[in-house]
């Protein structure tokens, strides 16, 4: 019996047309590193959601029992509860601050922002600054870039917690794909909300670092405390399991992208050729 030697007809399809062949290997590679894009994007992002944590001084974050975190979350703690945490062996500072997540806008516009309400001077306020100074009463710290979104500088005006406030000076790094953080007067803050004797979270500087702490002032408080890290890592999931599904259906769009850009090119070149493989 005669062995009939096979034609490569799909290796000669591949590299007869080479142009057609580069071009659907750069397609599949372009729908290849969007799906990398949007992953190296959203891992960055997912970052930046919990500066404000990240870089405070706190080695510990104290909490409402049961909140583990500040996006979509409220807390409230009576403030007798940080003298309580202060005279705890193994603390070296216990600062308070309030919180609540809301906007600042201006005739330019408006931004989404985290709202910290701290005493000026105080560990809960914002990373160095770069222009101005820190709030006094009436006043309000922004980052950079929201500034510049709204159109502002130092000795420009804001509205949010339904008053007007000066600009007094503006931080950086503080903006992400969520929202930016600004800072108010603890006093003003408090007017503001018509709070009287409460914080929102107590952020807690210890003498040695130690997850024996956090359980110690769960106990003499009946409140909820976390390290530093734990509680960014906290933040970071629930902001990632809010945007999952979006992330998901940009993954997939790029996926069908790849598919159909290899389904082209394999049609086009079965087509081209419809004679030579009959």
């Amino acid at each position: 019996m005669t062995k009939v030697a096979g034609v490569p007809i799909g290796r000669r399809n591949l590299f007869s047309e080479r142009r057609r062949t580069f071009l659907g290997i750069a397609g599949v590679g372009v729908a290849l590193l969007m799906v990398l894009a949007l992953d190296g994007i959203f891992a960055g992002a997912m970052r930046e959601v919990s500066r404000y944590i990240d870089a405070s001084e706190a080695d510990f974050f104290v909490s409402q029992r049961g909140v583990r975190t500040m996006h979509m979350s409220s807390s409230s703690i009576p403030l007798a509860a940080v003298e309580r945490i202060r005279m705890l062996p193994g603390v070296r500072w216990a600062d308070p601050i309030l919180y609540d997540s809301g906007a600042v806008t201006t005739s330019e516009g408006r931004e989404l922002t985290y709202l910290i309400g701290y005493a000026p001077g105080g560990r809960g306020g914002p990373a160095p600054l770069v222009a101005g100074e820190e709030p006094g009463p009436g006043e309000i710290v922004l980052d950079e870039r929201a500034a510049d979104t709204l159109g502002l500088g130092v000795g420009g005006r804001v509205e949010s917690l339904g008053r007007s406030w000066r600009v007094s000076g503006l931080t950086t790094g503080m903006t992400n794909i969520v929202n930016s953080v600004s800072y108010v007067p603890f006093d003003d803050f408090a007017a503001a909300r018509g709070l009287d004797g409460v914080a929102s979270y107590v952020l807690v500087g210890s003498e040695t670092p130690a997850d024996a702490l956090a359980g110690r002032i769960e106990s003499a408080t009946g409140l909820t405390a976390q390290s530093r890290a734990r509680f960014s890592a906290e933040e970071r999931q629930r902001v990632k399991d809010m945007s999952t599904e979006l992330m998901q259906i940009m993954t997939f769009a790029a996926f069908l992208i790849g598919l159909a850009v290899i389904g082209l090119t394999l049609y086009a070149a079965t087509l081209s050729r419809l004679r030579e493989i009959g």
